[in-house]
């Protein structure tokens, strides 16, 4: 028995032979726990003029006051920024273990927002000490945050000591 050249295609598409419907997401960032012990390689290290931004090494741009940065619907629709965390680097720090906390409100919005927070690695690209991009989910609802005034609250800590920034940025698709 031949099937149609259209079966075989419907079968094959439910099957999976032609990948996933959605483009694969960005790699989650490398998380790490600062008080297990657990992550050799890693020092304590003092995290210092923490700034937020996109890209890492030379391609690093921080974001600016009031500026604009690129809101991302996830795999699961959730809306998130992606910031990336820069930290000057202490010598002979290649790789580090810093907690990360990031409180998000909306000006003018009592919407709930969630909270980031976990030990994250950091890697050196010069000077710096790089996080990977974090997965900031902000909601599900790309209205309450789209073109909204997102204030961040962020404190990152390490060797006993913690830098913190405040930031307000418009997320935009």
């Amino acid at each position: 028995m031949r099937l149609p050249i259209p079966a075989l295609v419907s079968v094959a598409a439910l099957c999976g032979c032609f990948g996933s419907c959605d483009p694969p997401g960005p790699p989650e960032p490398e998380v790490c726990d600062r008080y297990s012990g657990r992550d050799s390689g890693l020092v304590e290290a003092v995290p210092r003029d923490i700034e937020l931004g996109s890209g890492r090494g030379a391609a690093f741009v921080p974001y600016t006051a009031d500026g604009d940065v690129p809101l991302v619907t996830g795999g699961q629709g959730a809306v998130m920024i992606m910031p990336v965390v820069r930290s000057a680097a202490d010598p002979g720090v290649d790789r580090a273990c810093f907690e990360v906390h990031i409180v998000n409100t909306v000006e003018g919005s009592t919407a709930y927002l969630p909270e980031l927070g976990g030990g994250y690695v950091f890697r050196r690209e010069g000077e710096f000490l790089f996080s990977d991009p974090l997965f900031d989910q902000l909601s599900y609802a790309s209205s309450e945050v789209e073109g909204m005034m997102l204030n961040l609250e962020v404190s990152v800590t390490g060797g006993g000591t913690t830098a913190t920034r405040s930031l307000r940025v418009v997320p935009r698709m």
